[in-house]
């Protein structure tokens, strides 16, 4: 077993994990999923599906999902429901899977890449429509997994179309699918079944293949969102954050929260401590199912099996804190179908990987408090005048560079934050030396320069007014170039500009990559003193995470609730600023008083999560 992991179970198990709360007593509900495969090499006879029972026990699952189809190959329909009445009869509830990945197996038209079906052939659209009565009939829930997309540029598409973009075209498409293909045959063959969407985690290229989470949310029953951000250090699965499972789902339930119920992850490129952290950021993003993939990778116990029977306990105290709790920090504002592509794709997820405890929204705030904004934001055409409702109120507001340029003739925006006529300058630095004014961790007034163990990579100079605070640098080429830059307000918040940017359409092309982020970003390597500097300013609120490196998530529950991860190797000691009496629940970890006064900290081990609360 993996060491970290090892010696982060030993420290569960030391500190008393709260006691195991039974299926009957918390309403988390894990479930697997059995793919085509599984079904026709491990439920086939008798043996095998007592197995499977005896497995789907260990892990205190309530649900299995038989796979009908999977890369154009159907299962048996006599063997699904042999599956479906024996399942049942050992008292779980079973559900049919429909996945629409490509492949020779007969069933619908392929796109002549071979990459994906095309949706709009008549074929795929019958054998869809087919296909899900049939499931109805038989099941009384259907999901349909995470292939429900298309990127078919086939000359029957291309005829479709017309003079719409491929964007339009594909939203109307699958939106014509969904509804009459998939939900109406379903629901006119069965009134009582239940059909769900599964997403992909994929959110900033939804709008690119036809999903639409509003819309979808109205058509289907319910949605489950995809968490299955895998190793973050690898290309294999994309350089995926772990925070990213939980900006996917949180997003997705801002449309549509009490119909978006269930998340969903796998094993692919996973040891078992990002297994477990998959886990934990599905549930605090509100999920209440946790759908595990696939059955095959179940059955056999080893590392990754028993580190997630470990985290069960905590998962459901998780789920109880969650569930009657609103998220609260930094509002991250994502309308519906707003892209990245000025070089900040999924840039939300590296929030939460510096620290800052984010509320996903696709409607702009209504509440007071900080907002972060990026280019997404520039899908709202009603954008200024909110940021200027937004600053009346005493609100604050975070830009990103590529906004602050989309915005640069706006001479009201430039004065508000503090910018030359010229704000912006496109150019590429890179240092390791950095100054830090003013960090929490230092004395009033007190300056420092320091040095991170990596580069640290800016795509932008920032040409601030003299007057304008310019608390964090980067050292490079003889120059100071603004890491992070605020104003104070007349109304009595803050403006404030955050030099981060992450990927444009040009860095997937490089590594051939179509859907997940491509590279590593550098702003991670950012020493502790700098990433709490600006983390001070920009979450601005009680409790909060005064200081604690890069890799450490945060999460405000109610107001009497602070949720800590870390996803780093090494044990972590944070500061946090609480007011009252506060304990941690979890593993009963010593919360330790600091100078000055209503300052803490805590030890966390390595890849390990503590609750906070307040007594």
């Amino acid at each position: 077993m993996n060491l970290l992991l090892t010696v982060s179970l030993i420290i569960s198990s030391f500190f008393g994990v709260a006691a195991r709360a039974t299926a009957t007593e918390s309403d988390l509900r894990i479930e697997v999923f059995a793919v085509t495969s599984d079904v026709e090499n491990h439920l086939d006879t008798p043996e095998g599906r007592e197995k499977a029972v005896a497995v789907l026990r260990r892990l205190e699952a309530t649900k299995i999902v038989i796979d009908l189809l999977r890369s154009g190959h159907l299962v048996d329909p006599d063997l699904a429901r042999t599956c479906r009445d024996y399942f049942a009869s050992q008292g779980f509830e079973v559900a049919a899977g429909v996945t629409t990945a490509p492949g020779e197996g007969g069933w619908g038209h392929l796109s002549p890449t071979g990459h994906c079906f095309c949706y709009t052939h008549e074929k795929t659209q019958t054998d869809l429509a087919d296909l899900c009565r049939r499931a109805a009939e038989d099941f009384d829930e259907i999901i349909v997994d995470d292939f429900f997309m298309t990127f078919c540029t086939c000359p029957l598409c291309e005829r479709a179309r017309g003079a719409r973009t491929w964007e339009e075209y594909r939203a109307a498409l699958m939106a014509h699918v969904g509804r009459n293909r998939i939900v109406r045959p379903a629901h006119e063959a069965n009134p009582q079944c239940r059909v769900i969407i599964k997403y992909p985690q994929w959110y900033d290229k939804f709008h690119e293949f036809g999903y639409n989470p509003d819309r979808e949310g109205r058509d289907f029953d319910a949605a489950w969102v995809g968490t299955e951000t895998r190793d973050p250090n690898t290309l294999q699965y994309g350089f995926v954050q772990q925070f990213q499972g939980f900006m996917n789902f949180a997003w997705i339930a801002s449309f549509h929260p009490e119909n978006t119920l269930g998340a969903w992850y796998d094993h692919g490129d996973t040891p078992a401590e990002v297994f477990v952290e998959q886990g934990y950021q599905s549930v605090l993003a509100g999920a209440q199912h946790l759908t595990l993939f696939h059955l095959h990778n179940l059955l056999e116990f080893g590392e990754v099996q028993e580190a997630f029977v470990q985290s069960i306990p905590t998962l459901r105290t998780l789920r109880e804190l969650r569930k009657v709790r609103n998220l609260h920090g930094v509002y991250v504002y994502k309308p519906l179908e707003s892209r990245g592509n000025k070089g900040e794709y999924f840039i939300f997820d590296y929030l939460g990987m510096l620290g800052f405890p984010v509320v996903p929204c696709h409607e702009f705030p209504k509440e007071n408090g900080t907002v972060f904004l990026s280019s997404h934001a520039l899908k709202d055409p009603y954008l200024l005048d909110r940021m200027a409702g937004h600053f009346q109120k005493g609100g604050s507001v975070v830009l990103t560079p590529a906004l602050l340029e989309s915005l640069a003739c706006e001479r009201e925006v430039r004065t508000r934050f503090g910018y030359q006529e010229e704000p912006i300058s496109r150019k590429k630095f890179e240092s390791n030396r950095l100054r830090v004014f003013d960090s929490p961790l230092s004395q009033p007034g007190e300056t420092k320069e320091i040095r991170s163990d990596q580069p640290i990579r800016v795509s932008f100079d920032l040409h601030a007014l003299p007057d304008t605070e310019i608390p964090v640098r980067l050292l490079a080429d003889d120059r100071e170039i603004p890491l992070f830059t605020e104003r104070a307000t007349s109304e009595g918040g803050r403006a404030m500009v955050l030099n981060l940017s992450t990927f444009s359409q040009e860095d997937f092309d490089a590594v051939n990559e179509r859907f997940l982020p491509p590279a590593p970003v550098s702003f991670l390597d950012m020493p502790e003193l700098a990433v709490s500097r600006i983390r001070s300013d920009i979450v601005h609120r009680d409790p909060f995470l005064m200081s604690a490196p890069t890799r450490v998530s945060s999460y405000l529950l109610g107001k009497d609730t602070i949720v800590i991860e870390n996803f780093r190797d090494g044990g972590v000691r944070a500061h946090l600023r609480l007011d009252g009496v506060w304990k941690e629940i979890l593993h009963h970890i010593e919360i330790i008083p600091q100078t000055p006064a209503g300052t803490y900290a805590i030890a966390i081990p390595p890849r390990e999560i503590v609750a906070l609360q307040r007594e």
